[in-house]
């Protein structure tokens, strides 16, 4: 198994509004790259690649997509948000269902806080993690730090 953070998501994302969510996590991921970890009782650094753990991670118009350092054994599953999923995609009600397996390495927090401000520019995004407040406190601490503003509430 392994540590899962999910989310449901309108098929097609507006695209001024997804620019500047790529744009806003492109700067939090430069916040964030260095820092403790809320995984492993944070006594790893967050690195940032991209899908499979190797170069630089993807913030741009059509899609945001990361993982850990494979090099450093922090990858996992890659995080994707796509601005237009396959019609094949979309199910629930005509929402979109991704989920991302991080089994709390360190580039976890980042998924986080994609996840939450993905939720902030999109409301009607709906986000489930296996974890509990205690899970997310240092992620929700992290994205007031870097985005001025109490974190959007969690589904469960």
């Amino acid at each position: 198994m392994g540590y899962t953070n999910s989310f449901k998501k309108a098929p097609i994302l507006d695209k001024e509004k997804f620019k500047i969510l790529s744009e806003e996590l492109n700067t939090a991921s430069g916040f964030i790259v260095g820092e403790h970890s809320s995984a492993n009782d944070g006594d790893e650094m967050v690195t940032l690649c991209d899908g499979v753990g190797e170069g630089s991670p993807i913030f741009n118009e059509k899609v945001i997509c990361f993982n850990g350092d494979a090099s450093k054994g922090h990858d996992h599953e890659t995080f994707v948000i796509d601005r237009e999923s396959k019609d094949e995609d979309i199910r629930n009600n005509g929402f979109v269902s991704e989920f991302c397996k991080t089994n709390r390495k360190p580039y976890d927090i980042m998924v986080q806080i994609s996840m939450l401000r993905l939720k902030h520019h999109f409301p009607e995004t709906n986000i489930f993690s296996d974890g509990g407040s205690e899970d997310w406190k240092n992620g929700r601490k992290l994205y007031k730090k870097i985005f001025g503003t109490a974190a959007p509430r969690m589904n469960r």
